[in-house]
């Protein structure tokens, strides 16, 4: 089966999640992008240029069998614009209808629109899902409403085969942060959560895409002396410091999916994550005890501090659960749900 996977953002985890199911799929998977900037502009024009994109590769002889799009573009002009009808499948990644305290209406009804466009959506959480659909009702879309309620979960794909589960280290807990310093993540609560474990003995490692931070000049100027990295890691390094790092974190007010903290949870980072979003799910059950936290994160991480033990017993499970979202997993599924429209 030929695949022509459309990605309107060719960065970040969209960039990953490309690459890694064409190098993962059976099928022969073909990718057509658009840079992963000016997000406003991709989600109104991508679609356009990448049908057009399409229809040049077809005219020159290679015509997919269906087409895998993702979320920022308006699949609708893509498949109107197309030459070719095409069976097609949309992966959302995120929206803009529940994307935290930055919900954008007029790009909400492009992915409103798009799902209604698509043979087949595919959501990357069960939260996802139900937080969209939730978001439609209020919408008043219903062929939308109808797609969403046929849609699938399939979770995102990660390659785990270069990760390792790192040695229990001996000495202060490190503690991982390794989220974008945007604000929908809420870094000045990590800040916050550091104060309040000033007095004990840790360090830190700091990594993420980041442009100016308030929160991260404020952390490296209370705490220079405690970070170990600081800044962009190389993929082998990044690999390195997370299986180095003791807690990862999170504060964030949107998540989708958890790709970092499953990064780290994998690497054998214990996580203390909101017992909200998608983490729960991300997570699985049984619980380990505290991994979800209410509240701020401070008074948790500084419990998670004092009681290695209770770490030590859980990383290995966690990590272990963490192999499900390997890509000899996930390929497969995805595999299966284009030979299904």
């Amino acid at each position: 089966m030929k695949v022509l996977l459309a990605e309107p953002w060719w960065g970040g985890s969209h960039r990953q999640w490309a690459e890694g199911y064409r190098n993962h799929s059976s099928y022969e998977v073909r990718v057509i992008s658009r840079p992963g900037t000016h997000w406003r502009r991709r989600m109104k024009t991508a679609g356009e240029e990448l049908a057009a994109e399409a229809n040049q590769i077809i005219t020159r002889g290679w015509t997919p069998d269906v087409i895998l799009a993702t979320d920022m573009m308006d699949l609708a002009t893509f498949r109107k614009r197309l030459n070719t009808r095409l069976p097609t499948i949309l992966y959302m990644h995120e929206n803009q209808l529940t994307y935290g305290a930055t919900i954008d209406i007029n790009h909400g009804r492009i992915n409103a629109r798009s799902v209604a466009a698509a043979d087949l959506t595919v959501f990357n959480s069960q939260y996802h899902w139900s937080s969209f659909g939730e978001a439609l009702m209020a919408l008043d879309h219903p062929l939308a409403l109808a797609a969403w309620h046929s849609a699938t979960i399939i979770p995102v794909g990660m390659d785990l085969s270069e990760v390792r589960l790192g040695e229990t280290q001996d000495g202060p807990a490190n503690v991982v942060w390794n989220h974008r310093w945007e604000p929908d993540k809420a870094p000045d609560r990590f800040a916050d959560a550091l104060d309040v474990i000033d007095n004990l003995d840790w360090s830190l490692t700091l990594l993420g895409e980041r442009d100016r931070s308030a929160a991260i000049d404020r952390i490296r100027s209370r705490f220079s002396d405690r970070i170990v990295h600081d800044g962009w890691a190389e993929p082998r390094q990044y690999l390195d410091l997370l299986g180095r790092g003791t807690i990862v974190v999170s504060t964030a007010n949107q998540e989708f999916f958890g790709v970092s903290v499953a990064e780290a949870v994998a690497s054998g980072c214990f996580p203390i994550v909101p017992n909200r979003l998608a983490y729960p799910e991300l997570l699985g059950s049984p619980l380990v005890d505290g991994t979800l936290y209410e509240g701020d994160l401070g008074p948790h991480l500084r419990w998670a501090i004092e009681h290695p033990e209770a770490l030590r017993m859980g990383r290995e499970v966690l990590a272990a659960r963490m192999q499900r979202y390997d890509w000899s997993t996930i390929a497969p599924m995805m595999d299966l749900a284009l030979t299904s429209i």
